[in-house]
């Protein structure tokens, strides 16, 4: 049997809906397709640089941002590949069936494995899932309903490659048990400070979704920009984001080499709300 292919999946934001967490919730699945024990050397190397005192790599709570850029670019250079859900939880009212946080994760979840199952299926390796451990995740449940949605064929997930799936290879784990979700962490921190930037904490932010962007899966060719590693659900909120995520779909599509993609509208909207202070990079 060929070796499975690992997906680490962290989130980050804030699942409650209707105004009670973050407007988004950015789910992050990487891919490692490195050498065995690579991925796992190359946070070990980071933490010890950026976060020596702490256990595991956590990028919300890296303060020094010369340390910070440092460790994106060189996971911009690592051997991984990156899905990303993002989810608009404005869109959804409570008494709507997604309107619990937990529901609301594992939805994205779905999406995220699907696109990763397809890069499997075309490797020819089952997919083993690691979810960092939270109250979104119950593991023992999402195997259950992962096997139903094998079952009854449902169409929520057209492009599943199901012959990479297998519920028993689906797990949860810390940081500390599970090194590489530091790379997860790493991008669903990046793309949610990209798409919602708090300029008073890190003028920064969105530069980091700028960096990672080499690591974006490019799905086939002619493909939308959905059907490439950035999903936004619902769909239709791209439109948002309409000049930056074209730029992206060229960069995705045709393999262009681009200008920092988010930098510049979010600099736009932090101008208009901060009375007239652009902030800049450095």
């Amino acid at each position: 049997m060929p070796a499975p292919l690992h997906a680490l999946i962290d989130e980050s934001g804030d699942a409650g809906t209707a105004g009670k967490g973050s407007r988004w919730l950015v789910i992050a699945l990487t891919l490692d397709l490195g050498r065995p024990g690579e991925l796992a050397t190359l946070i070990e190397h980071i933490r010890a640089d950026v976060q020596r005192r702490k256990t595991h790599l956590h990028f919300a709570q890296i303060r020094n941002v010369s340390r910070k850029l440092k460790a994106y670019r060189q996971l911009a250079g690592a051997p991984i590949t990156t899905i990303i859900v993002a989810i608009d939880t404005s869109a959804f009212s409570p008494g709507q069936g997604l309107s619990q946080p937990a529901e609301l994760y594992k939805f994205g979840l779905f999406f995220a494995i699907e696109r990763a199952s397809q890069i499997a299926g075309a490797l020819g390796r089952p997919l083993a899932i690691t979810v960092e451990e939270s109250d979104l995740f119950q593991v023992e449940q999402f195997r259950v309903e992962l096997d139903d949605m094998r079952n009854e064929s449902l169409d929520l997930l057209p492009h599943m490659h199901w012959a990479s799936i297998d519920s028993a290879l689906v797990n949860a784990a810390s940081k500390e048990g599970e090194i590489r979700l530091g790379a997860a962490d790493a991008a669903a921190h990046a793309f949610f400070r990209a798409i919602e930037p708090r300029f008073d904490d890190d003028i920064h932010a969105p530069m980091y979704g700028d960096m990672l962007l080499p690591t974006l899966w490019r799905g086939p060719a002619g493909a939308t920009l959905a059907g490439n590693g950035f999903i936004f659900v619902p769909r239709g909120r791209e439109r948002e984001f309409v000049d930056e995520l074209e730029v992206t779909k060229e960069w995705l599509v045709a393999g262009k080499q681009v200008a920092p993609l988010l930098w510049r509208h979010r600099a736009r909207s932090a101008n208009r709300t901060e009375g007239g202070q652009s902030p800049r990079s450095s």
